[in-house]
């Protein structure tokens, strides 16, 4: 077997055995996508988590390989076609592709069998087979929303702007948090765009209905290096008023197909919408609709909806980033009578190879790396750059570089030469799940 793990950072396990298994999943996907279209330049996730070496993208590969692994033992056929699907030029076949593979396999674990569905069953998309009953499975992909987009790149350009902004006037050590105070239009953001020459040279910007931030140096305590700039860039913005319909019509759509197709099953049969949220969503909030839902229909021919969201979380305690599998099921009024029609209490879990499975929601904090507060729900553009001087005469030859928040790094450096960068990805976002 080829080694394809020994060139890849591995914060997997480092015991032989186990590394072979590990391998082994590289192995399916240089043989199911091919290895030379691996290898090849272009925009394909798939392609670009090869090509990157860094520890999460390895843990992503992990995870898609043994996936691929699982489900071509229980059906080949259909696991071919959604990958030549997953290397479509369609973005959203792509997703869809992506997420049908990732999703399905999660519910593969002891004494659960998952069985993706025949090319002529309608309504839902595989069965998870369990000791006493089973799950009908509707997956859905609610991922990042045509707003969150728009407000990603237009934060990228203002990020852009910051950065040639301290580069032509040689600022350094600069801390910068907006907050959008609505929803900003398109003239806001020119507006914004104008105003970041002003906040980097220390003037007041002109005064405006839509942001409001402040500057301030960073932190002394990064003892930031004289030679190379460092800075911290925060920008936020409210969800768009209409993010919470589009997820309510996306549970309506994905349950009136179940329900269109599936009105009559079996007592030990649960369906079950398996709705992925993006990385950014409110999963209360996003919980909370989804009860409203059960309210508004309480006849609704589906027992659960369980929401699914993938992200890097950091465990700011222990300063370690990792993928966190979170998923909240939400019970129908039909729900009680599967769970307990049978021999004993039916129920499921979710299991991955790489990542932390849980059930409590993950708290969106903003943090400059040493101090914390709560973060409004909402957009988040966050990138910094912070080049930590360790002075050689005072002693100071342990040096630490880290990632201890999306988009955020810390590098060290000793005298004017090259900093040390961590590899990993600019903005920690899951490729293959955003």
């Amino acid at each position: 077997m080829p080694d394809y793990l020994s060139h890849r950072q591995n914060a997997v396990v480092t015991d032989p055995q186990n590394i072979a298994a590990l391998n082994s999943c590289l192995e399916t996907l240089a043989d199911q996508f091919g290895l030379a279209w691996l290898e090849q330049p272009g925009n394909n996730p798939v392609q670009e988590l090869w090509q990157a070496k860094h520890a999460m993208a390895t843990n992503e590969l992990l995870n898609l390989g043994d996936a691929i692994g699982n489900l071509l033992q229980a059906d080949g056929r259909w696991t071919k076609r959604q990958i030549e699907l997953m290397k479509s030029s369609d973005a959203g076949q792509r997703a869809g592709a992506t997420f049908e593979i990732l999703g399905l396999s999660l519910f593969n674990g002891p004494g659960q069998k998952v069985i993706p569905a025949r090319d002529d069953q309608k309504g839902y998309d595989g069965t998870v087979v369990l000791q006493d009953g089973c799950l009908m499975v509707s997956i859905k992909n609610h991922g990042v929303s045509t707003h969150e987009t728009d407000f990603l790149k237009r934060s990228g350009e203002i990020h852009g702007e910051f950065l040639d902004c301290m580069a032509r006037s040689r600022a350094n050590a600069m801390d910068v948090r907006i907050m959008a105070l609505k929803q900003p239009t398109t003239a806001d953001w020119s507006t914004l765009r104008g105003q970041i020459a002003d906040v980097v040279a220390g003037n007041k910007p002109a005064d405006s209905a839509a942001w409001q931030g402040f500057r301030r140096l960073l932190d002394p305590r990064w003892q930031p290096s004289p030679w190379h700039a460092s800075y911290a860039f925060l920008l936020l913005a409210p969800f768009h008023p209409n993010e919470q319909k589009k997820f309510e019509d996306k549970i309506g759509e994905g349950i009136a197909n179940l329900e269109r197709h599936c009105s009559q099953v079996p007592p030990d049969v649960c369906r079950t919408l398996f709705l992925r949220l993006s990385a950014s969503a409110s999963i209360p909030d996003c919980a909370q609709w989804a009860r409203e839902y059960f309210d508004q229909y309480p006849n609704t021919n589906v027992e659960v909806i369980v929401l699914y969201q993938a992200a890097l979380a950091v465990d700011m305690a222990k300063d370690t980033t990792q993928i966190t599998h979170h998923f909240v099921p939400v019970f129908g009024t039909k729900y009680a009578a599967w769970r307990d029609g049978g021999t004993a209490p039916r129920g499921f879990s979710i299991n991955s190879l790489v990542g932390k499975i849980e059930m409590n929601a993950t708290r969106l904090v903003m943090s400059n790396g040493v101090t914390t507060m709560p973060m409004p729900a909402g957009y988040m553009f966050q990138r910094s750059e912070i080049n930590r001087y360790y002075d050689p005469q005072k002693g100071q030859h342990d040096a630490v570089i880290s990632n201890p928040a999306p988009g955020v790094f810390i590098n060290a450096v000793s005298g004017p030469g090259p900093a040390l960068m961590m590899r990993a990805s600019t903005d920690s976002r899951l490729l293959l799940l955003p």
